[in-house]
């Protein structure tokens, strides 16, 4: 009696029965993760490859707005949302309120023409109060100088 040889996917159980027939449609016999050896990779199959996990131990909303990000950027990357969607969207529409009243001759210089020492002295965060509360749509994670070529080509309002 021959024995077929296959291919073995290790995979931490339990395991649903989609994710079963997922992989057995690739031919591979399921073992437990637990009984992989060290050096062992599954083979690269991308339609098998699970999503990294996001992590639940980051920071509220409040501890990542102290930390001196925007709500707006909240939760970190790689991490699940701490905080509900309720005080995040408060907190945002705090952070807003706050960049809108900046004194107009704070603003006034920044923008087309805005002087360069001026510039200089900008965090990377105090850019995107500025951006947000002109209403300029901006990637949270963009570098300080992209983000000083949005504030320089942002009409003064």
């Amino acid at each position: 009696m021959s024995q077929e040889k296959h291919a073995i996917w290790y995979e931490p159980h339990p395991v649903s029965p989609e994710r079963k027939a997922a992989i057995r449609s690739f031919g591979f016999r399921i073992l437990d993760a637990d009984f992989k050896p060290t050096d062992y990779e599954n083979p690269d199959v991308p339609e098998l490859q699970l999503a990294p996990e996001l992590r639940s131990d980051g920071p509220t909303v409040a501890e990542f707005v102290a930390a001196g990000y925007l709500a707006i950027d909240y939760p970190p990357t790689g991490y699940t949302p701490v905080s509900t969607a309720e005080e995040v969207s408060q907190v945002i529409a705090d952070q807003q309120a706050q960049v809108q009243q900046v004194p107009a001759s704070d603003e006034s210089a920044l923008g087309q023409g805005a002087d360069e020492a001026q510039q200089v002295e900008l965090t990377a965060t105090q850019i995107k109060d500025l951006l947000t509360a002109k209403g300029i749509a901006f990637k949270g994670n963009a570098s300080r100088e992209s983000l000083l070529e949005l504030l320089n080509a942002a009409p003064n309002a």
